[in-house]
């Protein structure tokens, strides 16, 4: 059995008593251990406006952190937030393949829809967000690939570009979907993407209906996001 390690973040104190640097660094000397000891992953979160439960705004700069801390313990983020008007498709691309670079390899990427809060903090229009975490999932392999990127959507036009640096791992990192009802669970299976379930926050049954819909998924992937389901 592989353990990994889900972190937020997150402060038993207040608010106002909250000190940010020794948060980061009671955390970093977790990573540390966590490395260590053999755990699997470490995966950081996106949240914002959430000062009593999570400082992790920025998961992608605190991965790039780790990376210089820890020597085998894999990077993921579950997930960055795949709305376009929070972060476009080709930043998280490039954020990503540094972190891969400075980790020699050890990223797993996730993406999440989010909603709430966040979505009226960024002026975000929900009606576009389960298109915009599935065409960001299949524009991120293709920003990775040798050459020229190009894109045009309603969501989101990228003229002829290359974008640098490329990930380390070969065709790219893996890629996961962060859920939270049969219907995301199946969106994920269908993508041919790891399915990234918050069971704390769930019945066993309700997680069985996810697994089941994520296989029903599964079987009718034909066209994976990546360069392998």
């Amino acid at each position: 059995m592989i353990l990994d390690i889900f972190n937020e973040l997150q402060s038993a104190a207040d608010t106002g008593s909250l000190d940010a640097r020794q948060l980061l660094a009671d955390t970093l000397e977790q990573a540390r251990l966590a490395d260590e000891l053999g755990y699997g992953c470490w995966w950081s979160v996106e949240h914002h406006t959430s000062p009593g439960f999570s400082m992790s705004s920025a998961p992608d700069l605190w991965l790039a952190v780790l990376s210089q801390h820890t020597r085998r313990i894999r990077l993921g983020t579950a997930g960055i937030l795949s709305p376009f008007e929070i972060n476009h498709p080709v930043r998280v691309a490039e954020r990503a393949a540094f972190i891969d670079v400075l980790s020699d390899g050890r990223l797993e990427l996730g993406l999440a829809r989010s909603g709430g809060a966040e979505w009226e903090t960024f002026g975000v229009d929900p009606t576009t967000t389960t298109a915009s975490l599935e065409e960001a999932l299949r524009m991120l392999p293709r920003i990775w690939a040798p050459g020229e990127f190009e894109w045009k959507s309603e969501l989101a036009k990228v003229p002829p570009r290359e974008f640098v640096p490329k990930p380390v791992q070969k065709p790219h990192p893996p890629l996961w979907q962060t859920v939270s009802t049969p219907v995301s669970s199946e969106q994920a299976g269908r993508l041919g993407v790891g399915l990234l379930a918050a069971a704390p926050l769930a019945t066993l049954e309700y997680i069985r209906e996810q697994i089941v819909a994520y296989d029903r998924g599964l079987a009718a992937c034909e066209s994976p996001a990546g360069a392998r389901v």
